[in-house]
C-alpha cells in the first residue's frame, strides 16, 4: 500500500510548496499578458519603417501595401483584412490617401485603435492647388520624428511594460534623423537650378525642407493620363524649360514620357519613394533613415547631374 502525504496545514512544507507554485504560475501569467508584443499594421512601407524603429524587438509591424503593390492601384485582399483585424493598432496617412481602406479604419477609429498621422499636431502639411493633401509627408524628416513620437505615446499606453524601451528607441531615432538631416543639408548646399522635371508632384515635402524646387510637374495625378491638349501644352513647357533631368517612379509610364519628351535626351532618376528596393540586409530600425538617404542621393544625382562635388 502506498501512502500519500496529505499534510496541507497552513504551516506545513506541502502547503508552502502549493503557495509557491501558485504564486509562480500567477506571476508568469501576469507577466505574459503585460509583456505581450504589440502588433501594428500600417498602410504604406514608409510608415512601417518609422514604426519599426520604435517597436524594435517588442512587437511586429506590417504594411498591407507591400513592395509588389502600388498605392495607386491597390485592392484590399481577404488576408489583408485579417491582418488589420488582428492588429492592436492601425496606422495610416488618412482617408484622403488610402481611400480603399476607409471603411476598415473608420470602424477601428471609433474604438480608438487608429493613428491618423495627418492629424498629428505640428506636422508639416502641403496641399495641392485643389486643396488636396499631398500624402507623401514622410519625405520631410521632421514629420517622421513627430509620427514616431506620437506612436511612442500610443505604444506606451498599449504596452506599459515595454514603454521604457519604446522611449529609448524614440530618442535614438530622433538623434539619428537629426544627424541625417544635417548630412542632407550639406548634400544640397550648392545652388540647384529649377530646370528639372518631376513625373508627378510627389517630392514637395523633401524639396520644401531642403530648399530646392522643380521646374515642372508632368502630371497632377499619376492615375489620370493627360488629354491631347494637355500633352501639347506640356511639350511647349518642356521646350521652354530645357530640362536637364527628370525624377520618376518605377511605375511611371515610359510611353507617356517618350510622347512628352519628343526625343529630348534628359537624365532620368527613378526615385524609390516607398522603399520597395531597400536591401533585406538593412536592420529594421534603420530602414526609414536608409529610405530618406536613398531619396536624397537620387535627387542629388539628378539636380547636380552626377551628384554634388
Amino acid at each position: 500500500m502506498v501512502y500519500h502525504n496529505t499534510d496541507v496545514r497552513p504551516n506545513s512544507p506541502r502547503c508552502a510548496m502549493y503557495k509557491f507554485v501558485t504564486s509562480l504560475v500567477i506571476a508568469l501569467l501576469i507577466s505574459g499578458y503585460a509583456a505581450a508584443d504589440v502588433d501594428v499594421a500600417t498602410t504604406v512601407r514608409p510608415l512601417q519603417f518609422i514604426i519599426e524603429a520604435i517597436v524594435g524587438n517588442s512587437g511586429t509591424v506590417t504594411a498591407v501595401i507591400d513592395q509588389n503593390d502600388s498605392p495607386h492601384q491597390y485592392s484590399i485582399s481577404p488576408s489583408d483584412r485579417t491582418s488589420l483585424a488582428q492588429a492592436d493598432l492601425l496606422v495610416w496617412i488618412g482617408p484622403g490617401f488610402e481611400v480603399f481602406l476607409a471603411d476598415v479604419f473608420s470602424r477601428r477609429a471609433e474604438r480608438g485603435e487608429v493613428l491618423n498621422v495627418s492629424t498629428i499636431v505640428g506636422l508639416q502639411l502641403i496641399t495641392s492647388g485643389n486643396n488636396q493633401l499631398d500624402p507623401h509627408l514622410w519625405l520631410d524628416s521632421r514629420n517622421a520624428v513627430l509620427i514616431a513620437e506620437a506612436f511612442t505615446d500610443r505604444a506606451s499606453n498599449l504596452d506599459p511594460l515595454n514603454a521604457p524601451s519604446y522611449r529609448e528607441n524614440f530618442a535614438r531615432f530622433a538623434s539619428e534623423i537629426a544627424a541625417l538631416r544635417n548630412s542632407i543639408d550639406a548634400m544640397f548646399s550648392a545652388p540647384v537650378n529649377s530646370n528639372y522635371l518631376v513625373y508627378h508632384d510627389a517630392y514637395q515635402y523633401f524639396e520644401s525642407q531642403f530648399g530646392i524646387r522643380h521646374g515642372l510637374a508632368l502630371l497632377d495625378n499619376p492615375e489620370i493620363q493627360p488629354s491631347m491638349r494637355q500633352v501639347l501644352a506640356l511639350r511647349s513647357s518642356i521646350q521652354e524649360l530645357q530640362p536637364d533631368c527628370l525624377l520618376m517612379e518605377a511605375d511611371s509610364s515610359r510611353s507617356l514620357l517618350s510622347t512628352l519628351l519628343e526625343g529630348r535626351v534628359v537624365q532620368m532618376e527613378t526615385i524609390d519613394l516607398l522603399g520597395n528596393r531597400l536591401s533585406g540586409s538593412i536592420a529594421k530600425v534603420d530602414r526609414y533613415a536608409q529610405l530618406l538617404s536613398d531619396v536624397a542621393e537620387s535627387i542629388a544625382s539628378c539636380v547636380y547631374q552626377t551628384g554634388p562635388n
